[in-house]
């Protein structure tokens, strides 16, 4: 079987299975969602993907539902270290912050954000999150590095 048939093959099962969607990209005689067929594409390149349009056109779930399967992690954990933008977003609700507790004690430690530890990284309404904090979630989701 030929990889661009792999592909469409699980496309459509997680079409048909899991996620609900209009067609709206045409290749060929075949047509697609196009947030799902993209979605999929970068999945499987392990690659990073920008998305945006008009409230409500699936964007967010198309991500969610993807991590969950290509990761294999539960849905409920993918939403949970999803990050929503917001103005008051602060580097410590997205990062991590000191442990209080052991700095008393002469000791530095990071208490973690679950959004750094896990592989897949998902931003709704970045354009709401402060420029400074932008720019660091770009760059850490660029390198990997926090």
């Amino acid at each position: 079987m030929k990889k661009r048939d792999k592909v469409k093959n699980m496309y459509d099962s997680i079409r048909n299975d899991f996620y609900l969607c209009r067609d709206d990209l045409s290749i060929g005689n075949d047509r697609f969602n196009s947030a799902l067929l993209f979605g999929v594409l970068t999945e499987l390149n392990k690659g990073k993907q920008l998305l945006f349009g008009e409230y409500g056109g699936g964007k967010t779930t198309s991500a969610e539902y993807l991590h969950s399967l290509f990761h294999n992690l539960p849905i409920d954990i993918v939403r949970r270290v999803l990050i929503r933008g917001n103005p008051q977003l602060t580097q410590e609700k997205i990062v991590g912050r000191p442990d209080y507790g052991k700095m008393h004690q002469g000791q530095e430690n990071v208490v973690w954000q679950h959004f750094v530890l896990t592989p897949p990284k998902i931003v709704d309404e970045f354009n709401r999150i402060p420029e400074a904090n932008q720019a660091m979630l770009l760059d850490g989701i660029d390198r990997g590095e926090w």
